[in-house]
């Protein structure tokens, strides 16, 4: 990937240009999960704590993808060969990657919002229907305190 020149090494332009397709992939990604989190709906206290990382971590994203693509595009000669300088475009990938590791921490907050609103909607009727399986009082397993003892003795006598 790297290109000898008269006075230094370069990097091809071909390299500089895919992690630019990156960075505008990902305002791409960042502007479809805004629009997804805001149709949620719901209180606006309830939406701003649930969705209040998700926020944190996007604009973060949307910084430092603003802030890659910057920085390669910097890394650019203006020459004929059209090599990139390694200093900025050392910066420009680091920031590509910051920007897309936030992008990922916003997705699976997302993701695990959306897991636990299912969960706190079925685990009434799940609790009433393993009661029946299982004599939870009489085990006293049914205190708030015991519920992860209550998924060890149910997955050990899955086991």
């Amino acid at each position: 990937m790297e290109s000898n020149t008269g006075t230094g090494a370069g990097i091809a332009l071909n390299v500089t240009r895919t992690r630019v397709t990156v960075l505008v992939f990902n305002l791409t990604v960042i502007s479809i999960m805004l629009s997804m989190i805001v149709a949620r709906g719901g209180t606006p206290e309830q939406h701003i704590m649930a969705h209040l990382t998700s926020y944190a971590a996007l604009f973060v994203s949307f910084c430092l993808t603003l802030l890659g693509i910057f920085w390669l595009l910097f890394s650019q000669n203006l020459d004929a060969q059209g090599l990139s300088r390694p200093w900025p475009f050392t910066l420009g990938s680091i920031t590509t990657y910051l920007a897309l590791s936030q992008t990922v921490t916003a997705f699976m907050h997302e993701y695990l919002v959306g897991f636990e609103s299912v969960v706190e909607a079925v685990r009434s009727g799940v609790a009433q229907r393993a009661q029946g399986v299982v004599q939870l009082s009489a085990l006293e397993l049914d205190a708030p305190g015991h519920a992860p003892l209550l998924v060890l003795f149910i997955m050990g006598g899955a086991i």
